[in-house]
């Protein structure tokens, strides 16, 4: 293999709820490819400082739309490497972003080392941010997970809140290194996300492009289950439950944009 890094981004295609929890959809279909536009053209445009592949993954609910537009980036030059895309069977909605991020570590578990994790309403755009999350971890060794987000609590160099919940990266975003994924998907089976499947009320909903089945209390339990097990679990699980720590990106600029937040973080 020519590069021993990669990115993965997770995607999808149907509605979305906004960031206060409301379930009237905030983005679809051509939202996520104008957000998929600018990602690539950062992809292309922005260094991580490292060589590095960048794969996205697409939580494939049958978007013919989206699913042509994601082909034609495959294979796609960018500033550190190429473009890879794949299409993760929706499976009842098992996952989400999270679930994506494990699809893309089983198929490529064996051909990258350093690994950072985005979900594709949060851009990248610090030059050299992966050099810096490969400094920090090797620099440090009970650090598993190098995070990118925002409203964290650090004490001592690490982290040990974000917002109301167990330190975490928010969306996943960040960085960590095989080791550390191999330690964690030997012991969970896999990398950490919801097995709580949507219920067909649901499904139908977001092939219609729209949230009007989420209100109900199966939903927002599913939504929870996805928050919980899912983006607090998915770079937790190396504090709590494997002894490691997390600790933030050390850039002193911004390192990420928020889509739907439209801030820097």
């Amino acid at each position: 293999m020519s590069n021993k890094n990669c990115k993965v981004i997770a995607t999808y295609f149907g509605p979305r709820r906004d960031h206060d929890g409301a379930n009237e959809s905030a983005l679809d279909c051509s939202d996520t490819i104008d957000m998929l536009e600018d990602a690539v053209k950062l992809e292309c445009e922005v260094s991580s400082g490292v060589k590095k592949d960048t794969i996205i993954v697409n939580h494939d609910f049958g978007n013919k739309e989206g699913k042509k537009f994601l082909n034609k980036l495959d294979g796609t030059k960018t500033k550190d490497g190429v473009i890879k895309i794949l299409h993760r069977p929706f499976g009842k909605g098992i996952g989400g972003s999270f679930a994506s991020f494990n699809y893309a570590f089983e198929q490529f578990r064996n051909d990258y080392e350093y690994w950072f994790f985005n979900e594709d309403d949060t851009y990248v755009v610090a030059e050299g941010y992966m050099k810096q999350i490969i400094k920090q971890l090797s620099a440090d060794h009970e650090v598993a997970y190098v995070c990118t987000g925002y409203h964290q609590t650090v004490q001592g160099g690490y982290i040990i809140r974000t917002g109301g919940y167990p330190a975490h990266a928010h969306g996943g975003c960040g960085g960590t290194h095989i080791k550390f994924l191999n330690e964690c998907y030997d012991k969970l089976g896999k990398l950490p996300h919801s097995e709580l499947i949507m219920n067909d009320d649901m499904i139908a909903s977001i092939k219609d492009g729209n949230l009007d089945a989420f209100d109900s209390k199966y939903a927002k339990d599913w939504y929870r289950k996805f928050e919980l097990d899912g983006e607090v679990r998915f770079s937790n699980v190396y504090q709590f439950e494997l002894g490691y720590k997390l600790q933030d990106i050390e850039m002193g600029k911004p390192v990420v944009y928020s889509v739907r937040l439209q801030e820097y973080c």
